[in-house]
């Protein structure tokens, strides 16, 4: 069986693509990609999840990467899809990991699941759009919430250009970014890492973007008080795509959280080059 391209047929006749890496047997947690993202964005954290003793597995959302397209999805439909997953690996107890835009569904998850969803762990986490001054990049595309077919252009455009040049795509995104993120993606095993993972989480093109890009900027059902897992989160100070009073809001917002602001760290610095130390601490709690 190959533990990078496995279906999941769900009830509904969709499937969904998985991997995995780190310990076959090991501790299961569950890995949510950012936006745009795949089941390769965690590749390059296989060997500390095996040192760790963890069993990492992480699927492509909906209209990513080789995974059946869902419109009109919400969070706590996603949330369905996290828990058929698990079901059908056997998964009765498990941890979560949201990285990025992903944060939104692990929390959804965990919410949806208590008690299944034994820890949660945010990275870099995206929080609801009102939770805190936004960065015009985020202004931008809270205005999918309200108005979203504009962006159906820029999406299939943003598509297009990763699917050609992935490498390239990320080093002209270098304006956005802190010096330490501008460092962290100069590195060949960082770069390399993320453009598969890019250009596999848009091969279908712009779909799971756009579907994405909206469902995020519009309100969240997800009731925060309804998590009883053990949550840990970790963002950088230095982060210029997530603004760190996201990180803060979602910190006291999660019941019980630790959360941890990162000095000097970026938004891709911490998930890319900083997961040893997420995943050892992670893997105490599980």
């Amino acid at each position: 069986m190959d533990r990078n391209q496995r279906f999941v047929t769900l009830a509904d006749g969709r499937r969904l693509c998985l991997a995995e890496y780190g310990e076959p047997n090991g501790r299961p947690l569950l890995y949510l990609h950012g936006l745009p993202g795949s089941r390769l964005e965690p590749a390059i954290a296989d060997a500390a999840a095996s040192h760790h003793g963890l069993r990492l597995v992480a699927f492509d959302r909906p209209g990513f990467g080789r995974s059946d397209p869902r419109p009109g999805r919400d969070l706590e439909e996603g949330a369905a899809d996290t828990l058929a997953v698990a079901d059908a690996l056997g998964l009765d107890r498990f941890g979560l990991l949201g990285i990025s835009g992903g944060a939104p569904h692990a929390i959804a998850c965990a919410a949806a699941a208590p008690r299944r969803a034994a820890l949660l762990g945010l990275v870099s986490g995206l929080g609801p759009y009102r939770s805190a001054a936004l960065n015009p990049t985020l202004r931008l595309a809270r205005l999918a919430g309200r108005h979203p077919w504009p962006f159906r252009h820029p999406c299939r455009l943003a598509a297009a250009t990763v699917r050609g040049r992935p490498g390239a795509f990320l080093r002209g995104a270098g304006h956005l970014l802190s010096p330490v993120d501008r460092h962290c993606l100069a590195e060949p095993t960082v770069n390399a890492a993320l453009a598969a993972s890019l250009a596999e989480a848009l091969r279908q093109g712009c779909r799971g973007l756009f579907e994405e890009l909206v469902l995020l900027a519009r309100p969240w059902a997800t009731d925060f008080s309804a998590v009883r897992a053990t949550v840990h989160l970790w963002h950088g100070g230095d982060d210029r795509l997530v603004p760190p009073a996201m990180g803060r809001w979602l910190a006291n917002a999660l019941p019980g959280c630790r959360g941890e602001l990162v000095p000097g760290e970026g938004h891709f610095s911490l998930p890319m080059l900083g997961l040893e130390p997420i995943l050892a601490a992670l893997a105490g709690e599980l």
